[in-house]
């Protein structure tokens, strides 16, 4: 009795011609920067050149037997999306900081997207940085860069959802409703362990 939807476990071609060592010619995938805007100008512009630049940074890692100087690359393109197409937050007694992007609404599911494709290029970019060697402007370039990252994560957390706000970014911010065992401030960021005092 023939079973019927089983056909398709039925192999009827050879599969002989694929024995042996991959081909990596033939398995190479075009690594296309041009995908990633020059500017980005609202959220959806960020999460989609985010998600191009952690699917590029993914391709040049498996393909360094193909591509040269693949975590140079990476680099690359990781600083030209902070330095060049990244909007950074202004300081909130910045003139125009009704115009900036941060302070618009934004949707849950965007806030989160935002976050999570943060992590990755943070770790795309922390994984090729320490692979390089140390030079005193590279030096420079990753404490840029991730001070870019640093702030851009902190004030998309910060934000409000329009649609459904997020606890944490209520309580980060410091504006969660009150509680009468807890006074609750906002969050932020210190970074004066690492300054370095010079000797006289």
């Amino acid at each position: 009795m023939p079973f019927p939807l089983f056909d398709g476990f039925d192999r009827t071609e050879s599969i002989e011609g694929l024995a042996g060592p991959a081909d990596l010619d033939k398995n190479f995938r075009a690594v296309q920067f041009s995908l990633v805007k020059d500017v980005f100008h609202s959220f959806e512009d960020i999460a989609c050149g985010l998600r191009h630049c952690d699917h590029i940074c993914t391709l040049l890692a498996y393909q360094k037997d193909a591509v040269k100087n693949t975590s140079c690359l990476s680099i690359a393109l990781i600083q030209y999306i902070f330095t060049h197409s990244m909007p950074l937050p202004l300081a909130r007694g910045h003139p125009k900081l009704a115009q900036c992007l941060w302070q618009q609404p934004i949707r849950y599911e965007t806030q989160i997207d935002i976050l999570r494709l943060l992590h990755s290029v943070a770790r795309h970019f922390i994984a090729c940085a320490l692979s390089l060697r140390y030079t005193r402007s590279f030096d420079a370039t990753r404490i840029l860069i991730t001070a870019a990252m640093t702030m851009v994560a902190d004030a998309c957390v910060r934000m409000r959802a329009s649609d459904i706000p997020s606890f944490f970014s209520l309580h980060y911010n410091g504006t969660a409703a009150p509680t009468p065992r807890f006074f609750i401030k906002p969050f932020g960021i210190d970074v004066s362990s690492f300054i370095v005092l010079a000797k006289a």
